[in-house]
């Protein structure tokens, strides 16, 4: 994601669903589907998550997932970042 971009949009099949545990600047939403058995790591909450999965992860708190017990091979993956001003006070009051 570059400085100029209001959001970037990532939308991908995996057989696996691993992504290590990292941070960023950007606000995230993931949108996961049937990757029932895997691990979900946000900050300090571990979780098991289900076959259907939406999160928002704030800037720079760490976010990352693991395969654990989950066994698909079809697991459905969309991603929104966001820069972390992009809903800054101008835009939510810009008549102030």
């Amino acid at each position: 994601m570059t400085s100029n971009d209001c959001f970037t949009f990532f939308s991908r099949t995996k057989n696996k669903f691993d992504f290590p545990l990292h941070f960023h600047d950007e606000f995230e939403f993931n949108f996961i589907e049937n990757a029932a058995g895997a691990k979900r790591i946000v900050g300090d909450s571990i979780e098991v998550i289900t076959d259907f999965e939406l999160v928002l992860i704030s800037s720079n708190t760490s976010d990352g997932w693991v395969a654990h017990e989950g066994e698909s091979e079809n697991i459905f993956e969309i991603i929104v970042e966001f820069h972390k001003d992009l809903f800054d006070e101008k835009f939510l009051n810009p008549f102030r």
